[in-house]
């Protein structure tokens, strides 16, 4: 896990959040070593899964927690389509 961090920069604390919560098939950008308070990163689920649900945009709060729910993200290809092209 990585540690939170709070740190001065020019005399003010800076707040920073861990890294955001990942999921299965799921994505984010930006990727940063560092994530300072109103960073904002956007989920995207792999080629082949569409979202289903949780949220697709989180934010790092003041708190050091981010805002969302890691989103889930389901397979499109069913066994079919699978035989099918593969």
């Amino acid at each position: 896990m990585t540690n939170i961090v709070s740190r001065r920069r020019h005399g003010f604390a800076v707040i920073t959040c861990p890294q955001p919560p990942g999921g299965v098939r799921v994505t984010y950008e930006p990727v940063e070593s560092e994530y300072v308070w109103q960073s904002r990163v956007n989920y995207t689920c792999d080629f082949g899964y569409e979202y289903n649900s949780g949220d697709m945009v989180s934010e790092c709060l003041p708190n050091k927690t981010w805002t969302a729910d890691t989103p889930v993200c389901t397979s499109t290809m069913t066994l079919q389509y699978v035989l099918r092209y593969c």
